[in-house]
């Protein structure tokens, strides 16, 4: 048992909440044991913009023909921080493929029932206070079937990395489907990941085995927060870049400071 059980014990874990601990233990104590101040960088600003736009056409609040007139227009006040200034052309790079994602975009959603847009879920597993949040459940008219889709503002690189990033990514969605089906008898038949600055969609099957293992990981991370002590970070190598521009918990980070 943690010394901060008092705070552990009645959380809600999330898919972010456990993989962030798998990323660095000490960002994870100061972002839900200290609650340091999350720091936005401009990929997750990038990427809340693009879902706003997403989520503004589902629930019917803009047209499909409004969706780049509100990129343009909202784009500078929801993108405020800095791009990273290596790779040279970041931020224009990540502009453009936006905007040329909307432009192209042809989604027809007459054609499904919405059933869930970034709503929250909350179920439990032996003891795990679970909650879920995905981008945009939908159930075909034509077939009756439910599919869950992400929109993912990581851009694939064409090689053998595509493979582990999308199997990182198929744990959350495969979490998403089992609270689905656990807390509202939704069977989820298809995932679907939307890489938006690729303009490519992935589809990513599952199994009622892999649901199930995937439950046990997550309750495995779970136990683990709950006796961890140490909070150590994570100082590798391969780490360095994360510290430095994508941690939201950086400018708190004593390790990062050198103190």
């Amino acid at each position: 048992m943690s010394t901060y059980d008092f705070i552990i014990q009645p959380m809600k874990f999330s898919y972010s909440n456990v993989n962030s601990f798998e990323t660095c233990k000490y960002m994870w104590f100061l972002n839900y044991i200290e609650a340091k101040e999350n720091k936005q960088n401009a990929f997750s600003q990038f990427g809340n913009h693009i879902h706003t736009c997403l989520e503004k056409y589902f629930k019917g609040e803009l047209e499909i023909w409004d969706l780049v007139k509100y990129y343009q227009d909202h784009y500078n006040e929801n993108v405020t921080a800095l791009f990273p200034p290596y790779p040279a052309g970041m931020a224009e790079n990540y502009y453009n493929e936006g905007l040329s994602f909307l432009e192209e975009f042809d989604f027809d959603k007459s054609l499904y029932e919405i059933i869930n847009i970034e709503g929250y879920i909350d179920d439990e597993f032996e003891g795990i206070k679970i909650v879920v949040k995905p981008d945009l459940v939908l159930k075909s008219k034509e077939t009756g079937k439910y599919i869950l889709l992400d929109y993912k503002t990581k851009k694939l690189k064409g090689n053998k990395n595509d493979d582990k990033t999308i199997e990182e990514y198929k744990r959350q969605f495969v979490l998403y489907a089992s609270i689905l089906w656990s807390k509202l008898s939704i069977e989820i038949s298809e995932i679907q990941i939307w890489f938006i600055r690729n303009k490519q969609v992935v589809i990513v099957p599952f199994t009622p085995e892999e649901a199930f293992d995937n439950l046990q990981w997550f309750k495995g991370v779970v136990d683990k927060i709950k006796q961890e002590e140490k909070w150590e970070p994570n100082l590798s190598k391969e780490s360095k870049y994360f510290c430095d521009q994508i941690c939201s918990m950086h400018e708190a980070c004593k390790y990062r400071n050198g103190s």
